[in-house]
């Protein structure tokens, strides 16, 4: 049975926009959040935290999509996490779009047959396309590849 339960915590989190998400798809609402945790477990695994503008950031972002996009597919997700940056701007927002973009396109070639063997495996694509400079970081308040 699928779990439409999110903990009270997750809404404390959520801006406008997603909390009206949420309160008209719940079911995808569980799978925001869910993916939310696997992209933080996974950065914290691959880079030993979750930074801000670096290329852990690059990677949380693009894994959260990647694994959203296998739960709920690419369009939806886009709808939820383009909510999330509703309220951001400038070049944070630019970057985390980027970076949005290529876990989705990435995500669409993992799909969910086997999420648990896949996810693994679409963590360490997300990995290797960041550390070659396809995703987007910020230097010297300029956005940059995230090669490293």
């Amino acid at each position: 049975m699928r779990s439409t339960y999110l903990p009270p915590t997750a809404y404390g989190g959520l801006n406008a926009k997603e909390v009206a998400l949420a309160k008209n798809h719940p079911f995808e609402a569980t799978q925001f959040y869910g993916s939310s945790q696997v992209a933080i477990n996974y950065t914290k695994t691959k880079f030993g935290r979750n930074g801000f503008q670096d290329a852990s950031d690059a990677f949380r972002h693009a894994m959260w999509n990647g694994n959203l996009t296998q739960r709920i597919g690419a369009s939806r997700a886009k709808v939820w996490t383009d909510a999330h940056e509703a309220y951001s701007s400038g070049i944070d927002k630019q970057m985390d779009l980027h970076n949005n973009q290529l876990g989705r396109t990435i995500g669409k070639n993992y799909g969910s047959t086997n999420p648990g063997i896949n996810v693994k495996n679409m963590a360490d694509k997300i990995y290797s396309e960041i550390k070659a400079g396809k995703g987007k970081v910020i230097k010297n308040n300029k956005l940059v590849s995230s090669k490293f």
